[in-house]
């Protein structure tokens, strides 16, 4: 078994410190969420990662939520939080305010969106994250993320006004794009090539999603403009949502998505999470050791 696992990890590049990694977590709601996120935080940050950034929703508390959770991780962490900080349904003192309440934590980076319209919240001051990143940056001045879809936001009309949407966060100040989850590596390289040909010449880092199960898989896409290969609910089907047989499946798409996308001249990758760290942590751990130590964990 341990030479079919090397023989495995030999197609595969000498990533040792040739990429940056980061991890997205959310909120938890419960004692057993709240168990959940620290295991999962905790063992993810033995691999050294850029930053972890936490996730804000309006039906979850929204940003002060958020907030008082990265608040109690800087108490006792010294690693790089990135906060997901949403404009809609804020009013323009509440968004200074916050800003200021990060700032005054500590916080330098943060990734500015507009946030879920659930219900048409028309008492904002802000409709979308271009603007949004513009105030920011008049209030301190933050290194701001933004969000970007390789294959189109679900409210776009045509990957042209997407792009162009894009461009306008850029424009304003963002210094960084992680895009949405993808799993066909030519979507994303061909949404790369064409933000370049508009004259975005900023990194646009690649979301990466682990799969867990058939279920899960579906209702993601259900939400997205995402697109799954055939191949990937015929294999998730046939093994009938197994457990260990995922992981399996998933860590070796995974890691043949950050293989092609290296090759490409990518060098970070942002992993979203699900607050679980079984298959992020793996492909982490491989990305991080030299070929030549492999034997050393098998």
């Amino acid at each position: 078994m341990n030479n079919e696992i090397e023989y495995m990890y030999e197609n595969y590049i000498n990533f040792k410190n040739k990429v940056n990694i980061s991890f997205e977590m959310f909120p938890y709601s419960n004692n057993i969420s709240k168990k959940k996120f620290k295991n999962s935080f905790l063992k993810l940050s033995k691999t050294n990662p850029d930053f972890f950034s936490i996730t804000c929703s309006q039906n979850y508390g929204g940003n002060y939520k958020t907030f008082n959770l990265i608040e109690k991780i800087k108490k006792k962490h010294k690693i790089e939080i990135v906060p997901h900080f949403t404009c809609l349904g804020y009013s323009k003192e509440e968004i200074r305010n916050i800003a200021i309440d990060y700032w005054n934590l500590g916080i330098r980076k943060i990734l500015a969106l507009r946030g879920d319209n659930f219900s048409n919240k028309l008492n904002s001051i802000f409709f979308n994250a271009s603007d949004f990143v513009y105030e920011l940056k008049k209030i301190k001045d933050f290194k701001i993320f933004v969000a970007a879809y390789p294959e189109i936001h679900p409210e776009s009309k045509n990957k042209k006004e997407d792009i162009y949407n894009l461009k306008k966060k850029f424009d304003n100040g963002a210094n960084r794009a992680i895009t949405q989850f993808f799993f066909s590596t030519d979507s994303y390289l061909k949404f790369r090539d064409e933000c370049f040909s508009a004259g975005i010449k900023k990194e646009i880092v690649p979301g990466i999603l682990p799969i867990y199960d058939l279920f899960q898989l579906k209702k993601f896409a259900s939400l997205t403009n995402v697109s799954v290969p055939k191949y990937i609910y015929n294999i998730f089907d046939s093994i009938k949502n197994n457990s260990n047989f995922c992981k399996i499946i998933s860590s070796i798409i995974l890691m043949n998505i950050v293989n092609k996308l290296f090759i490409e001249g990518v060098r970070s990758f942002h992993f979203y999470t699900l607050n679980r760290s079984d298959i992020v942590f793996s492909i982490s751990y491989l990305l991080k050791i030299k070929k030549n130590n492999f034997n050393n964990i098998i």
